[in-house]
């Protein structure tokens, strides 16, 4: 196998040297020399330890896009929609439950690498994200 759904992903090293980019203002440059910096840093762990802190981040954007679906839901009810989840309260309460329960289920059965590095990733998101906001200002 040439390559697997792991290292065709680039949605972590996306985001953050996307944010990298951001706070310095479009200098292409310095996002480079983050990412490879960030890189260079995973390089080090083990294949099994990647893959961890990989599901700590696929587990937060599928919590955001079902967490998102139900606000949706909530805040524009007539809105016009291609697909519409079945079932009602109960059908949005499973598509929305589920992945949660299995995300958390996954996350605490990490090892400890996973864990710490999963967390920190999470916790940083958010916080580049309020750092751009207020800088954008």
């Amino acid at each position: 196998m040439a390559s697997s759904w792991v290292a065709d992903s680039t949605v972590p090293y996306t985001m953050l040297a996307g944010a990298a980019q951001v706070m310095v203002g479009d200098a292409c440059d310095t996002t480079i020399v983050v990412s490879a910096a960030i890189y260079a840093l995973l390089a080090w762990q083990s294949l099994a330890q990647l893959i961890s802190v990989y599901i700590w981040l696929r587990s937060a954007t599928t919590v955001l896009t079902v967490l998102s679906a139900w606000k949706l839901r909530r805040t524009q009810p007539a809105l016009t929609r291609s697909f519409k989840i079945p079932g009602g309260r109960w059908g949005l309460l499973y598509v929305v439950g589920a992945p949660v329960v299995m995300a958390l289920v996954a996350l605490l059965g990490s090892d400890r690498f996973g864990l710490i590095g999963g967390v920190i990733a999470i916790v940083v998101g958010p916080l580049i994200y309020g750092i751009t906001r207020f800088c954008r200002r």
